[in-house]
């Protein structure tokens, strides 16, 4: 009997979790399995022996072997993946049917009540997670003779769709309706809890006999009956599979050829001590095929099998010293079985089970013929289930009928998405076992008693647990184009509260899944915690395929994944940096071959070659459903900073995810926070040309969100924090510190710490050191990248296993940066504090809004602190000014001392780092140019080595600089594209052999698509040069686009920082809401300025139409903020900063130094930026802008018009301004006397 301790998850009888010292003398340091005695092949270590993990190659765990029991780990060439996590990739699964008119499929799935599985996903249960691999793992053997369905294509994707419902996780849920009917049957009251005994009971108090089995031999039959059946009945935990091929057990790339389809003759598994053996029994043919025979035992034992082999004589002896060493072997390591009453727990997870196993079945019976899709009531189902007494005989009956109907509305659901049209009625159930053929049409027989004969009709479930996961055949529709889809609403409720256990869906998310469900391009802009994830999870589960989901961070895949098997949909993957090339590699393989549903990646993914090729491995049979990319501001926010690849996925993700007959499958994009402006920047980077494919909610306020402002010098900024954490926020929660700061589970008041740093006094292992030490409070950290001290590969684990003791309420405190902060779903994070400034209002409310989650009524308040020190304001407005250039801010930034450097100046920090001026990107470029050779043809895969990393950088360091200068060849159209090769440190380039004249008209429809009134004046600029053609001429051109990315896109990042703090100067908690709503909603001047931003003459003449609805004060503040909004992506918009200077002069707050700078920049931007006629920009745009600020403030009006004239010291424009400006009429009149004094004293003189 298998037993638990609780206390220290040891197994006390047949050891269930691994000790120190294991049957085989060594377990592995990294993921506790048995450890075996190898020899190097090659490198330095070649011939030596060492301790090899039996879990390889997917963990590569390896101890020295020194005779002495020494457990060290040694240092050996090629073990690059010691501190690799292990990973148990699942695999395909061929073994030979019970009979001969049978083939056989084996799964891994298993549902549970909901209860338990949030145990299992916290970790609550001390129960090593094989046993869910052992419970969920199972088979059917079923007619081989089966007809194929002849189904219509829209038959063929409900099919589809229900397989991937119904398998959707190894360990899943059933319906909320059904658990409940279920539950209702045994008195169970929901949620229920489940002990360890519960669950392994499942086994021990369900001991079924192995099946007898048609084997090879009369010899293979009496050893397989007299010894392995018995020891089986002895344990249930020792299982036995007969006959399965030997590349089902081992990687078949380790294989001969002549060993690739040849099956062993018994695989034995004891899950409690994890020994797997492979028994052979050796007839005569044994001697005539010795090298084969020693070349497979070889590759078994290396894949940690022992290798028994038995004479066929002293089998049919039934004596002999090798068959009673494997007998006693057996025995030995076994414990007898000691019977106990079932607990009515226990009970009500094996009928969960069985339910859904039937629910598995049905489908099945579907996929082979044996019931038509769109006539349940012709069904005629029977099942021996009565007969093993499992249940009581009135409880069976009910239990199997409750599945059938579950499912029988399932399948309606999804026929009626489909446009499938399915009769209506229930099928017959009847409780007996034919054990004869006869059944015809559609009808199957479902036997659950090892003991039953099977008939033609039957599919019989057998027992299969395999010492690795099983991989999943899924079904595809012969059509793999989904045609637009139009649900009723009334169904896709259904289904949701079916899959999700969600009541309603918010409008915002109807609307986002419907457009998806038509396959239309879509961008789903709502608040944080307003369930974007859904979306993308539910309207990919409804069609046939698979769903790539592009994300930024491995901590968003993590968080994401997590989120899924919370739900019960576990059939995912996360390809990333934290798993090791080789086990990357499998994944990356796997997915090609259907294995995942989703798969989380990185942008920079899709320029890697292997995955490109997995993926048109994919399409070539399955097709990519939805393409997601989460977090999708990121494109604007992150690609033109220092991940490139965003601005290439909409090419690249359409090219490769596309189906085989060209269709693309819709992009879905979400976000929480995004200006109009970086939306607009979204659909032009991701080719997102439909106009109504962004998805925005009616507000952006959460009432529930409390803004708090803290102002403090760098050198008081951690007294503020202490005050912060350690009184003001347990006081304004009415809680005593202790009650704040404890781990109290789901009631655990969790709060995170955003800092600026990774490293230094203001970095996350500092300040996570300072309040444990000073407040004595139960705090860690989490950052992208690892600490000073840090080994990359153990930090990968230490901030994984960090970020699961955070989301599990084991620690309530995270000091981090924003790394974490983006994606995460936690419902009780109660706080937020900024130790410092973020570089916007975007990011500002996307890492505050992980607070204040928890979907209670009424909704519980959370509170967003921000810690401000802007210790130099007149520095800081410099450094943010346009007129100050990025070289300027980056030498200020390098000269600045440690100890004198503020929020703006650690923000800077980063800015220049991804922006390093045009002159030394234009370097980059051409190091790339000189490497690919001639330009003025066509060649591929050019090699372009990644540059010099700078000291004491990462790998990346070296890689950006150099994808950003392909990025930019890309847009003048000199290349085509570009992958990624880590391992070689290089890209491989493909050259266009673009003219001068493809080049300017690339280079001129990027700027058209960012800005149309910019293509006139930069296609006469870039038409204007006098370079000869080639390299010359191209940096010529790359050097145009530099300038317009850095006046653009550069400045609008030092504009984001700079609206980010003046919003933080009001620190009134209104006053900073009203900020981020400004900046984030669409208000009554939102279409007003798309007009503006389209306009060819860059606005001048609307603006006034503009400034004409602004009726109040209150109005001019959401004008301003509006203005903001756009000009952090068109940051030297002459319209907009026209706009954003009077907008600034009608508000109650006006600060007349923002006024004058930005009419200033106005004026100079159409002059020398637009190439706007002067004539128009003087006598019509400056005109009225210094009329409508001199207005609202004489002063201020008059100093601007002083400044113009001086700008053009005209006296027609002088004239003109007397006349239309009259509220400043006497600084041109003045101006006037004063020329035509001067022309008195020359005339006199």
């Amino acid at each position: 009997m298998l037993r638990v301790d609780a206390a220290s998850s040891a197994v006390s009888e047949t050891g269930l979790v691994a000790v120190a010292e294991g049957a085989m003398g060594k377990v592995c340091p990294i993921c506790g399995a048995e450890m075996v005695v190898r020899t190097a092949k090659s490198g330095p270590y070649a011939g030596q022996r060492f301790w090899g993990c039996t879990g390889y190659p997917h963990c590569r765990g390896i101890l020295p072997y020194d005779g002495n029991g020494d457990d060290t780990p040694v240092s050996m060439a090629g073990d690059v993946y010691r501190n690799a996590e292990p990973i148990d990739l699942p695999r395909s699964v061929v073994c030979k049917a019970r009979t001969t008119s049978q083939q056989v499929t084996v799964f891994e799935s298993m549902a549970v009540p909901a209860s338990l599985l949030k145990s299992i996903c916290d970790e609550d249960l001390s129960l090593d997670p094989a046993v869910w691999q052992y419970l969920a793992q199972w088979r059917v053997d079923f007619p081989a003779n089966n007809r194929a369905p002849s189904l219509d294509t829209a038959a063929q994707r409900v099919l589809a769709v229900l397989e991937k419902l119904v398998f959707r996780g190894r360990l899943t849920l059933l319906s909320e309706s059904l658990e409940q009917r279920i539950a209702l049957l045994f008195g169970i009251r929901l949620p229920s809890a489940f002990s360890v005994e519960d669950i392994t009971g499942l086994v021990e108090q369900w001991p079924l006999e192995l099946p007898r089995v048609a084997l090879d031999s009369p010899t293979e039959t009496a050893f397989y009956d007299s010894v392995l059946r018995v020891a089986s009945q002895r344990d249930p935990w020792l299982t036995v599979v007969p006959q399965i091929e030997i590349a089902s057990l081992v990687e078949s790339a380790e294989l001969s050829p002549d060993n690739t389809r040849r099956r062993v003759d018994f695989m034995v598994w004891h899950l409690g001590n994890k020994r797997k053996f492979i028994i052979e029994i050796d007839g005569a043919q044994h001697s005539d095929q010795l090298a084969a025979d020693a070349d497979r035992d070889r590759v078994l034992k290396e894949a940690g099998y022992e290798v028994l082999r038995i004479p066929a004589h002293q089998v049919m002896a039934g004596a002999g010293p090798e068959q009673e060493n494997v007998r006693d072997l057996l025995f030995q390591m076994s414990t007898p079985l000691v019977e106990k009453p079932r607990s009515v727990q226990t009970v009500y997870l094996k009928a969960v089970t069985v339910a859904h196993q039937i629910q598995v079945l049905l489908v099945q019976g579907m996929k082979y013929g044996r019931l038509s899709l769109t006539e349940p009531k012709s069904w005629s189902i029977s099942t021996d289930l009565d007969r093993l007494a499992w249940f009581d005989p009135e409880i069976t009956h009910l239990l199997v009928a409750a599945a059938i109907e579950d499912f029988v509305r399932l399948l309606r659901a999804v026929a009626s998405v489909h446009g499938c049209t399915v009769g209506k009625g229930m099928p017959t159930c009847a409780f007996e076992n034919s054990g004869k053929d006869g059944f015809t049409g559609s009808a199957m027989t479902i036997l659950f008693d090892p003991r039953s004969e099977s008939g033609e009709s039957c599919f019989q479930l057998l027992p299969c647990a395999l010492p690795f996961h099983a991989s999943m055949a899924f079904y595809s529709p012969v059509e793999q184009v989904t045609p637009a889809l139009s649900p009723a609403d009334k169904t896709l409720q259904f289904l949701l509260q079916y899959l999700f256990r969600f009541e309603k869906f918010g409008d915002e998310q109807r609307d986002a899944v419907k457009r998806v469900l038509a396959g239309k391009d879509t961008l789903a802009l709502l608040p944080t915690g307003a369930g974007k994830s859904l979306i993308y999870q539910f309207a990919s589960l409804l069609l046939p395929g698979r769903t790539i989901v592009i994300d930024p961070l491995v901590s968003l895949m993590d968080d994401q994944v997590e989120g899924l098997r919370a739900k019960g949909i576990d059939r995912i993957t996360a390809i990333n940096s934290s798993t090791s090339t080789t086990v990357r590699t499998q994944l990356i393989q796997l997915l090609g071959q259907g294995e995942y549903l989703f798969a989380f990646v990185s942008p920079e993914r899709f320029q890697i070659k292997e995955f490109r090729s997995a993926l048109t491995s994919l399409t070539s049979h399955t097709c990519v459903s939805v393409i997601v990319i989460d977090e999708v501001h990121c494109v604007s926010e992150w690609g033109h900073d220092f991940r490139p690849a965003y601005l290439n996925l909409g090419r690249t993700a359409r090219r490769y995810c596309a189906a085989e007959d060209g269709h693309v499958p819709p992009i879905l994009g979400l976000t929480g926070t995004a200006s109009r402006a970086v939306l607009r920047d979204v659909q032009r980077e991701l080719q997102l040309q439909d106009f109504d494919s962004v998805i925005t909610p009616k507000t952006f306020d959460r009432e529930n969100l409390h803004f708090m402002v803290f102002s403090a010098k760098s050198s008081e900024k951690w007294g503020r924090l202490e005050g912060l954490l350690g009184q003001r926020l347990p006081s304004l929660f009415g809680v005593t510190t202790g009650q704040f700061f404890g781990a109290n589970g789901d009631n655990t008041y969790a709060g995170l710490v955003f800092c600026p740093h990774v490293n230094g006094s203001f970095g996350v292992v500092e300040i996570a050191t300072k309040l444990n030490q000073d407040l004595r409070i139960p705090v860690n950290f989490y950052s992208g990248k690892a600490p000073d001290g840090h080994g990359s590969g153990e930090y990968t684990r230490e901030k994984t296993e960090v970020a699961k003791k955070f989301k599990r309420n084991k620690i309530p405190v995270l000091a981090c940066t924003s790394a974490f902060g983006m994606g995460i779903d936690k419902p009780n994070i109660r706080y937020t504090v900024h130790y410092g400034i973020p570089g916007s209002i975007e990011s500002f409310y996307q890492e505050a809004g992980r607070a204040g989650r928890a979907r209670t009524e009424p909704l519980e308040p959370a509170y967003c602190c921000i810690i401000v020190s802007n210790d130099d304001a007149g520095r800081a407005e410099r450094l943010l000014s346009m007129r100050t250039s990025v070289e300027e801010v980056a030498q200020v930034v390098k000269d600045t001392k440690y100890a004198d450097s503020d929020d703006t100046i650690r923000r800077l920090f980063f800015h220049v780092t991804a922006f390093r001026g045009a002159s030394t990107e234009l370097d980059e470029v051409a190091r790339v140019l000189e490497r690919v050779g001639a330009v003025s043809m066509r060649h591929d895969a050019v090699a372009v080595p990644f540059a010099t990393a700078r000291a004491g950088g990462a790998r990346g360091d070296a890689r950006m600089p150099t994808e950003k200068a392909l990025h930019r060849l890309l847009i003048v159209g000199v290349i085509s594209d570009y992958t990624l090769d880590y391992s070689k440190q290089q890209f491989e380039v493909d050259i266009t052999g673009a003219t001068r004249t493809d080049m300017v008209a690339s280079y001129t429809k990027y700027v058209e698509s960012y800005l149309a009134s910019m293509r006139a004046p930069e296609q006469a600029k870039a038409e204007a040069l006098t370079s000869p053609d080639g390299k010359p001429f191209i940096l010529d051109l790359v050097r145009l686009l530099l300038d317009f990315v850095y006046h653009e896109i550069e400045q609008s990042r030092r504009r984001n920082l700079a609206e980010m703090l003046r919003a933080c100067q009001h620190s009134g908690e209104d006053a900073l809401r009203q900020s981020i709503l400004r900046y984030l909603e669409r208000t009554q001047f939102s279409d007003q300025l798309d007009a503006v931003v389209a306009d060819a003459q860059a606005g001048i003449r609307l603006v006034q139409d503009v400034a004409g609805l602004v009726a109040s004060p209150n109005e001019a503040a959401e004008l301003r903020g509006q203005v903001s909004r756009y000009l952090s992506s068109y940051a030297t918009h002459p319209g907009l900063l026209m706009l954003r200077a009077v907008a600034e002069a009608m508000c109650r707050d006006a600060d007349a130094d923002i006024v004058h700078r930005e009419f200033t920049n106005a004026i100079e931007s159409a002059f020398t930026g637009f190439g706007l006629d002067r004539t128009q920009v003087l006598y019509e745009f400056a005109t009225w802008g210094v009329s409508t600020i001199g207005e609202r403030d004489g002063q201020l009006g008059s100093e601007i018009a002083e400044e113009l004239l001086r700008l053009s010291p005209d006296r027609d424009f002088a004239r003109h301004l007397v006349k239309a400006a009259p509220s400043i009429r006497h600084v041109p009149a003045w101006f006037l006397i004063e020329q035509a004094s001067s022309l008195a004293d020359k005339t006199t003189s």
